[in-house]
Parts: C-alpha cells; sequence; structure tokens
C-alpha cells in the first residue's frame, strides 16, 4: 500500500492506523462492504471476502474497503483509501433432504420440490429433472412440481422391483450450468374395495335366483381407484366360491366369483307360520385384481307360507271294529295328523261315520295335541278328515 505514498523529505513511511485504530494494524478488520482486511505495518496486506459476495452473480462486481494512515515517524500523517473491487463467480445450486412420498392408486397429487432447491447467486433461474414419473403424474420443468392424478395400476407398477415403490432422483441446474441432484422415495399403494352388505327375499319353499350381475352382492361395492371386483371368499373359505354352502340359520346358498347367487331354503323353514319372517346370512369377501379385500354379509329373509296337514310319518288310522250298541273306549285320531307349521292349530270333522258316532271338532295346536275321541254305539266302519 505504500508503494505510491511520498514524503516529501524522504522519511521512511509506515501504516499507524487501520480505520482510525493503531490496533488494527496487522490484525483482520471488516471493510465496508464486506470481507476482511489485514493490512500490515510495511503497507503488505491481504483481503479475505469470505461468504459476503457469494450472491454476487457471475461477472458482475461490488467493492469493499477500509482506511489507513501513513505516518513518516516524525509526527507526519496522511490518511487514505484502500477498496478491493469483487467480481461474481457462478456459485452451485444447494439441496436439502427431500420429503418421501407415500399415496394411494387415484389420489390427486401436487409435490412442490422447488422449496427443498436454492441457489445464493442472486436472480439465478434454476430449472429442474426427474428420471422417472409414476403413472398417471406430469412433471413442470420450470416449477419443479408433480401434478396429476396417481393411475389406478401405479401400485402394480416400479423401478425398484417393489410393487408400488419408485425411485426418484431430481437435479436442478442453475444458469450457469451448474448442477445437484438429490433422490427420494414415492410409494404408492392399492386402497381397498368397499363392500356393502345385501338383502334379498324369498318365500319359505321357494329358490331366489339372482342371475344378473348388477344385482348380485357386487353391485353395490365400489373400488376407490376403479379396479374390476370379484368374491375371493364365501365365510372365509376360497373354496366356497361357487359351491353350496349353510346358511348361518338354514338354507343353501351359493354366491359365484361375479357376484351373481342363488339361495335355496330346503325344509329349513317349513315350520315357519304364514306371514312370519325368518333370516338367514353368509359373509363373503371382496377382492380387487391386486389383493386388497373387503368383507360384506349378504342376508335373506325367508317368509312363511301356510302349510297343509299330513298324516303324522309312520302312523297309520287303524280301522275299528264293534258291534251293535256296544259303548266303545274312546279312540284318539289326533296324533295320526300333523301340521309344520309352528302354532297352527287343526279343527276335525269326519264324513260317513256310522250312526250313533260322533267327533268332537274343538281345534288343536300341535304345541300341545289334548285327545279327541269318538263315541257312539259304532257300526263297523268310520272315516275322519282333518280341517283348518
Amino acid at each position: 500500500m505504500l508503494a505510491n505514498d511520498t514524503d516529501p523529505d524522504g522519511d521512511a513511511l509506515h501504516v499507524s492506523q487501520v480505520n482510525g485504530q493503531a490496533g488494527n494494524v496487522g490484525t483482520a478488520v471488516a471493510g465496508l462492504g464486506g470481507g476482511t482486511f489485514t493490512l500490515n505495518a510495511d503497507g503488505s496486506y491481504s483481503f479475505n471476502p469470505g461468504s459476503a459476495f457469494q450472491s454476487l452473480p457471475v461477472g458482475e462486481t461490488a467493492t469493499s474497503s477500509i482506511t489507513y494512515t501513513v505516518s513518516d515517524g516524525q509526527g507526519g500523517t496522511s490518511t487514505a483509501t484502500l477498496t478491493v473491487e469483487i467480481t461474481g463467480a457462478n456459485d452451485a445450486p444447494t439441496v436439502v433432504t427431500l420429503d418421501n412420498q407415500d399415496n394411494m392408486d387415484g389420489d390427486e397429487v401436487n409435490y412442490d420440490l422447488s422449496g427443498f432447491f436454492s441457489d445464493v447467486d442472486s436472480g439465478d433461474v434454476l430449472t429442474y429433472s426427474v428420471d422417472h414419473v409414476p403413472g398417471g403424474l406430469t412433471f413442470d420443468t420450470a416449477t419443479g412440481t408433480f401434478t396429476g392424478q396417481l393411475a389406478k395400476w401405479a401400485s402394480d407398477h416400479t423401478n425398484t422391483g417393489v410393487k408400488g415403490e419408485y425411485k426418484i432422483t431430481v437435479t436442478a441446474t442453475d444458469s450457469s450450468g451448474a448442477t445437484v441432484s438429490q433422490t427420494f422415495v414415492w410409494k404408492v399403494g392399492n386402497p381397498e374395495p368397499i363392500a356393502v352388505d345385501d338383502n334379498g327375499e324369498t318365500g319359505q319353499a321357494e329358490t331366489l335366483k339372482v342371475d344378473h350381475r348388477a344385482e348380485g352382492v357386487l353391485g353395490n361395492d365400489t373400488d376407490p381407484d376403479g379396479d374390476a371386483l370379484h368374491v375371493s371368499q364365501v365365510n372365509g373359505s376360497a373354496a366356497s366360491v361357487g359351491a353350496a354352502v349353510a346358511g348361518s340359520h338354514g338354507g343353501s346358498f351359493t354366491l359365484n366369483a361375479d357376484g351373481t347367487y342363488s339361495f335355496n331354503p330346503g325344509s329349513a323353514f317349513n315350520s315357519l307360520p304364514a306371514g312370519e319372517t325368518a333370516t338367514t346370512s353368509i359373509t363373503y369377501t371382496v377382492a380387487d385384481a391386486q389383493g386388497a379385500t373387503d368383507t360384506a354379509t349378504l342376508t335373506i329373509t325367508i317368509t312363511g307360507t301356510n302349510d297343509t296337514p299330513i298324516l303324522t310319518p309312520g302312523v297309520t288310522l287303524d280301522d275299528q271294529a264293534n258291534n251293535d250298541g256296544q259303548l266303545i273306549t274312546p279312540v284318539d285320531i289326533s296324533e295320526q295328523f300333523t301340521d309344520a307349521d309352528t302354532g297352527d292349530e287343526l279343527t276335525y270333522s269326519a264324513t260317513g261315520l256310522p250312526p250313533g258316532l260322533t267327533i268332537e271338532t274343538p281345534s288343536m295346536s300341535r304345541r300341545s295335541m289334548a285327545r279327541r275321541a269318538m263315541w257312539a254305539r259304532p257300526l263297523p266302519a268310520w272315516a275322519a278328515a282333518p280341517s283348518r
């Protein structure tokens, strides 16, 4: 610094102060504008810009300075300024750890990556690129943003070997071509289908058949990402799909993979009185093509119908033989008749009775069949029939 400084009478010169302080000579001093100066007594110096000018764009300049005092050793002094000009150089972009992503097929996505990248050079513009984009999405290279709706098959694809997992490398490039890259993992899952309980109705002796898929158990079931659905299990068993399965309270179900089904009440509800109802059910599992499942119940309501009385199986009406005028022992015929309907009451009438023979006709419940008899002086034969 002293090379261009002079003394009229040729005295030797030295730096006696920096920024007005003798103690600053030979020590680091902050420059006016940034950086640090170290100015020695003999005029030699150094300047360290540090990080003060990192944001200076490529080719642009800035200055920083200090003042110093020159002394001739005889008390004569003079003050001047040391100014350093700094020219900007390109700084590469920087990045912090990217957030991993976790979504489901069909999700709407708006993932902006630009906030993870930065560049200290003032006014520098970054552009972005990626090495993979999950199905259904687009990537904007100007904004660094993934947008769109994940494809319903996104969870079934991969670039890592694991279904639904994508390893994506993002690269940011500044105006001078400097780059920085960072990798994150994007996992895409398959949402479960939604199975809704189903109901059907039939009579106690009527087989119910549902032959159209839209009317079957899958007609009201849905899948969030639109996957095709099928019945994969009945009552927890894959082998029971398409096979006859006993209902929880009787009857037999056959539920097919496409959701169509039939129900045969068999004889399980024969005792159901006319107009009264009972229910029986099975559970079924709905699955999509990727194996996600949900479970629901198919319930059938059975309405009772009237059953005609019948002769009690294995019991016959015995022929009777008596003499004219003979007082006979009462003959109970009620046990020869039965009715499947619970609580149904039978009454009795007879035709072709011999003179003097009668039949008691009060109603009779199958729950408590009291003895009913015929009384008379019998002839050789008689006949009786129940009615309701």
